[in-house]
């Protein structure tokens, strides 16, 4: 019972109530929650790799990341592992002070260590960030984490992991407020209890809805009295026009609600009629609406446009402006010349728009079967990167992996009364 005791709570045992009311509390919280389901591993073997670390420590948990790094002097590792829950992170701290080899390495929980960072020049990756940092952070860094853009392709900020609150502290004295490329860097500590609300809470709470096919006549005063009877509403604009159809006239609403009930209570809403108009009412995708108004129509449309070529696969990580840059380089082409890139982070891909059917042309020569972060660029139409679906690019693009398979065995058939030689196996499968 002792032993058990003393490997779930490897800490002093006369812990006092206000100390058992913060442990209560900290394990009732989200089990994905980084801050407390992640530990730091010092002092291990120099030769140590993911895969050795993560056969060390798995019978501690299910390992969610984990990244390693060199110690400052270079004589041995760190590693910073991520746990699926706070039980199984107090378990791998439970293997402190062991030995591997000639090294003791010690294992802590990494908290109050993260720093979060934004305003960094639009393009920058993980590495370039990482470049940036080192010049001002001594310490090792463990770990950078970008956000997906498949749902806000403007989204700038990245979370470091550091190696001791001390140093986190450091780091955002040292890094906030400084200027690189006339943009004015942004660091500060980053915790968990004090976050500040995402400025799309609304949209991912579902409190936001939109209302299409508005008369006219109507005001955003007269929204706001109708919508008002379903709660109270936070906010209301209207919108004239059409941006992904120039000379098409239309109005259209956003309504944010102050809770999700009520969003839900106005959708009934949708078919009413106003002014002899039936209102279309629904719910704000979570991708900026205009923009994926017009992803969707470029998608949709059969008829090939010489001015837009899609590329895949990409990373959700992956921003526009990057892709701005790499495909202005490559095609030797200046930015101006490209009018929108647009991620279709659904299909692992991104559409360029070009303001002449010649730069398309050059972008595709340039880029088509090229290494873009670690992945080998495809350059096709946008309806045929609808077709495109995320872990299919290792086969044709229209054809699924069981036919190719079934081809391969077809051809392997049709040669049956020959005998086939390494070479001939080569040239099948890279056909392929």
């Amino acid at each position: 019972m002792n032993a058990e005791n003393n490997k779930r709570r490897p800490e002093d045992e006369n812990v006092s109530v206000e100390e058992a009311a913060t442990l209560k509390k900290v394990k009732n919280l989200h089990t994905h929650n980084r801050e407390y389901t992640t530990v730091l591993v010092k002092n291990l073997p120099p030769n140590y790799n993911h895969h050795k670390v993560r056969r060390y420590f798995k019978t501690c948990g299910s390992i969610l990341q984990i990244d390693v790094t060199d110690s400052t002097d270079g004589d041995s590792k760190l590693a910073r592992i991520e746990f699926s829950s706070y039980d199984q992170a107090l378990t791998a701290v439970s293997r402190t002070l062991k030995k591997i080899g000639f090294h003791q390495i010690t294992v802590e929980q990494l908290t109050d260590s993260t720093i979060w960072v934004t305003n960094f020049p639009p393009g920058y990756d993980a590495s370039k960030l990482r470049n940036l940092l080192s010049q001002y952070i001594d310490s090792p860094i463990l770990s950078i984490r970008l956000p997906s853009l498949a749902f806000n392709s403007r989204r700038r900020f990245a979370y470091v992991d550091l190696v001791s609150p001390e140093v986190a502290k450091k780091a955002t004295n040292r890094l906030n407020g400084i200027e690189i490329n006339n943009y004015k860097l942004v660091a500060k500590i980053s915790n968990v209890n004090e976050r500040t609300e995402r400025t799309d809470n609304a949209i991912s709470d579902g409190r936001e809805i939109i209302v299409k096919n508005l008369p006219d006549d109507i005001t955003i005063d007269d929204l706001i009295k109708m919508f008002n009877e379903f709660g109270d509403t936070e906010k209301a604009r209207i919108v004239t026009g059409d941006e992904t159809n120039p000379g098409r006239h239309s109005r259209y609403a956003f309504i944010t609600f102050k809770n999700k009930a009520s969003a839900d209570n106005a959708l009934s809403l949708n078919g009413a009629v106003m002014n002899g108009k039936p209102l279309h009412v629904s719910k704000v995708m979570r991708k900026a609406y205009l923009e994926r108004q017009e992803v969707k129509r470029l998608l949709a449309s059969r008829k090939e446009n010489p001015k837009v070529v899609g590329i895949y696969p990409l990373s959700d990580q992956i921003t526009p402006d990057q892709i701005l840059a790499f495909i202005t380089e490559k095609a030797q082409i200046r930015p101006p010349d490209i009018t929108k890139v647009l991620l279709v982070s659904d299909h692992e891909g991104a559409l360029i728009i070009a303001d002449k059917e010649a730069i398309t042309a050059k972008v595709s020569l340039a880029i088509n079967g090229y290494k873009f972060k670690n992945r080998i660029l495809k350059c096709v139409s946008a309806h045929e990167l609808s077709l495109h679906y995320p872990n299919e690019h290792k086969t044709t693009l229209n054809q699924p992996k069981h036919a190719v398979v079934k081809e391969i065995k077809s051809q392997q058939a049709s040669q049956n009364d020959k005998k086939l030689s390494n070479d001939d196996f080569r040239k099948l499968f890279l056909s392929k």
